[in-house]
């Protein structure tokens, strides 16, 4: 089936529909099959295809490499960016590490959430607001949680510092856990 719409309103490219559109090339061997998008002014294309057993995204610019960056957006807004070195940026469309994190309100957080949920949180913010401070916290509070913060190179736990809710809070551990 080369092209084909259904009573229903299905499209099948290549394909007879079982969805609203659905496209299946004859070539699964290649980055540059699948769905494809291409610029009008110059030509620079980017595909959509399923390939070994994973979802590919590919891109070429109109001089025939691969240097076009992928830009997410909401409500016309930027909101991450992958470039074309491989650096990731959320806030920012402009990434200069592999991970570039900026936020245009709230000083930038990465938060980590226990399977538990709730309160069980660590997070990093870096706060330049008169301070330039980087923090790094747990956000469990209970009489039993230890609330520990440790550096441990190659696995050997270097230093702890405990910030519990018992009587030890803020002490610092030097080649103890």
């Amino acid at each position: 089936t080369k092209f084909q719409v259904t009573s229903a309103g299905l499209v099948g490219i290549g394909i007879s529909p079982t969805t609203r559109l659905q496209v299946k090339d004859s070539v699964d061997n290649s980055y540059e099959s699948g769905l494809s998008v291409i610029r009008s002014a110059d030509n620079a294309t980017t595909w959509i295809n399923v390939r070994g057993g994973a979802t590919n995204f590919n891109n070429k610019n109109h001089a025939g490499n691969a240097a076009l960056k992928y830009r997410w957006f909401q409500n016309g807004s930027e909101k991450m960016t992958l470039d074309t070195n491989g650096d990731l940026g959320i806030g920012t469309g402009i990434p200069d590490a592999k991970l570039h994190i900026k936020d245009s309100t709230n000083s930038p957080e990465i938060r980590f959430e226990d399977v538990a949920g709730g309160t069980q949180t660590a997070k990093i913010v870096y706060d330049q607001a008169g301070q330039n401070k980087l923090v790094l916290s747990t956000q469990y509070q209970s009489s039993t949680d230890l609330n520990l913060i440790q550096f441990a190179p190659a696995d050997n736990v270097a230093m702890t510092i405990r910030g519990g809710t018992s009587t030890s809070d803020g002490y610092v551990g030097i080649g103890t856990d």
